[in-house]
């Protein structure tokens, strides 16, 4: 992204903040001090797209619920953090909000390092971290409430699609991370359950520089499917060397997590004809999702790109966190904490409730990316992971 637009978003993003928080001189416009909820994202670094659509999100759900306000007419105010892209950063950041600016909750869309560090704060200290990003699935903590696509949502919808329309082949190719081993084996088990066959299997490490000997190995396989789970800079790598190969127009690919953000990072065409799946497409054609996405242009103007489906989950987290704590009636966290199960909102894209293992259903989609917009192709249904609590023995 060209420098100074980025500076330009970012002074966009602290105006409107400091125009949607602001602290009238008398208290009784705002019936006491304002409720500091902690943001911590990346806006800068390798996953700084990521950071920008969540705080986006969170902007969105802080101008709306400041409409009413909270907790007999409190407003919000939210005191952003950048954690670069970097699990120190994002501890150091937390810790910081919690004893200097006393946030009450802190809101992140992080990378799974820096997830689990923030996890552990959360837990020491008492207090909840709402956690709107993709990750592996399968955490059961306490303090985190995660509306969060997870391979459960994302895999069995995306197999049952391409198994129908490409044949039963898959080959699967991702980082080499804990996410991408959990897809790969959900993905596993889901094709051989249809009767289809996985026909190659490599994970490749961070900032790989040459892709050739995969791309030889996907064509030798002779897959018309690909399965790819590489993210960020490492993605967009792999799709210009795949594009530059003979596989281009032979091989469909399925990109997890793939959403509008990529339109970006990529020429017109590059990006077409791959398939994703989400819970939110900007371009689904429901009136609560053209509610959103107009509300997102109308704050955003000069946004590069529509609301994602990371910009609507943090959106919807906070949301229920709003909730919960108006319905606590206080700023006592752990009664919030104990009413945020069992929440519903309207979000982009359907009603939402969080679950008891404090996770979300979702309403998912399959897109395709077309004449450089992503559209829905085909509407799963509402999915429901298992719960992410292990069970008592």
């Amino acid at each position: 992204m060209n420098r100074n637009l980025f500076v330009l978003l970012i002074l966009l993003a602290a105006s409107l903040s400091a125009l949607l928080f602001h602290v009238a001189d008398t208290p009784l416009s705002f019936h006491g001090p304002p409720i500091k909820i902690g943001v911590v994202v990346p806006l800068s670094g390798e996953f700084e797209p990521q950071g920008r659509m969540a705080l986006q999100g969170a902007l969105m759900a802080a101008e709306e619920i400041n409409q009413g306000g909270v907790l007999g007419g409190k407003q919000i105010r939210l005191e952003i953090r950048d954690s670069q892209s970097d699990a120190d950063t994002a501890e150091v950041a937390c810790q910081s909000l919690m004893t200097e600016k006393k946030v009450v909750a802190i809101l992140a869309a992080t990378g799974s390092p820096s997830r689990k560090r923030m996890a552990t704060l959360a837990e020491s200290e008492g207090f909840p971290l709402l956690y709107a990003a993709d990750y592996e699935g399968g955490e059961c903590a306490p303090h985190v409430f995660y509306y969060s696509e997870i391979p459960d949502h994302t895999i069995r919808p995306m197999i049952s699609y391409l198994q129908e329309t490409q044949g039963p082949d898959v080959f699967i190719f991702g980082l080499d991370v804990p996410l991408s081993h959990k897809i790969a084996d959900i993905a596993t088990r889901e094709i051989d359950a249809r009767g289809g066959r996985v026909v190659g299997q490599e994970f490749t490490p961070y900032g790989t520089p040459d892709y050739s000997p995969v791309l030889q190995r996907i064509k030798a396989s002779k897959s018309r499917t690909l399965l790819l789970t590489p993210s960020a800079k490492d993605g967009t790598r792999f799709i210009h060397q795949f594009n530059a190969s003979s596989l281009k127009g032979k091989v469909t690919i399925a990109a997890i997590a793939f959403n509008e953000s990529h339109l970006t990072q990529f020429s017109p065409g590059d990006l077409e004809g791959i398939h994703t799946c989400l819970h939110f497409m900007a371009s689904l054609d429901s009136p609560e999702t053209k509610a959103f996405v107009a509300r997102h242009r109308h704050l955003f103007p000069n946004a590069l790109y529509p609301p994602t489906h990371i910009t609507e989950g943090s959106f919807g987290l906070l949301k229920i966190f709003s909730s919960a704590l108006d319905r606590a009636g206080s700023l006592d966290m752990i009664k919030t904490m104990a009413l945020m199960p069992g929440t519903r909102i309207q979000g982009g894209h359907g009603v939402i409730t969080l679950r008891d293992d404090r996770h979300v259903n979702m309403n998912m989609v399959i897109g395709k990316f077309t004449q450089g917009e992503l559209q829905a192709v085909k509407k799963m249904g509402e999915v429901k992971p298992t719960s992410q609590c292990p069970r008592p023995h």
